[in-house]
């Protein structure tokens, strides 16, 4: 509390029980260590760090699955919105189509433009995406570097970096492309 004396004003000493921070060289000594120190009758409770540092890998280990299973899940359902939309596409165009095949047009001038319009769609939809996520990104942050909570007003906050934003547009891409692709396979017959 020295960099915020504030914090504690009007707390007397009296009011707080005392306690020790102890560090240890070897970790692998604690448990010897911790006997040593339950055997002592002064001491009425002993707090070990690792427990809340066990609970927080776990909390994160846990995010990080729950991530990827949400990234999975958005893939296919995004892939099959993409593919619907295809499939109404090439619907639509079903009359340029059949033009195209009995003129004798080969089986990647009818299919190309129907996956490249996919992958268009996919990078616009990323663009909104991306688009949304900066607008509320900069709310959120003019909230945190308005707030008076000292720890917010330390670090750096920032949108994703350059390399991020064009993976997560390189996959609207490719998610565009594939759900593409697999409508054009199953509704087009060349």
């Amino acid at each position: 509390f020295e960099s915020n004396p504030s914090l504690v004003d009007g707390v007397e000493s009296s009011m707080l029980p005392p306690s020790l921070d102890i560090s240890v060289a070897n970790e692998e000594t604690i448990p010897q260590f911790i006997e040593v120190l339950k055997k002592n009758s002064k001491i009425s409770e002993i707090q070990l760090g690792s427990k809340w540092g066990n609970l927080l890998a776990n909390a994160i280990y846990s995010l990080r699955i729950w991530f990827f299973v949400f990234i999975f899940i958005s893939f296919i359902l995004i892939s099959f919105v993409v593919g619907s939309t295809m499939r109404l596409l090439i619907y639509s165009r079903r009359q340029e189509i059949m033009v195209m095949r009995l003129v004798g047009a080969r089986e990647g001038f009818v299919r190309i433009p129907f996956i490249v319009g996919g992958m268009f769609q996919g990078l616009f939809g990323a663009l909104v995406a991306l688009s949304v996520l900066k607008v509320s990104s900069d709310v959120f942050f003019r909230i945190i570097l308005n707030s008076k909570l000292e720890i917010f007003q330390l670090s750096d906050l920032s949108f994703l970096p350059g390399s991020l934003v064009f993976l997560i547009l390189l996959i609207g891409v490719i998610v565009g492309g594939v759900g593409s692709f697999f409508a054009i396979n199953k509704f087009i017959d060349v």
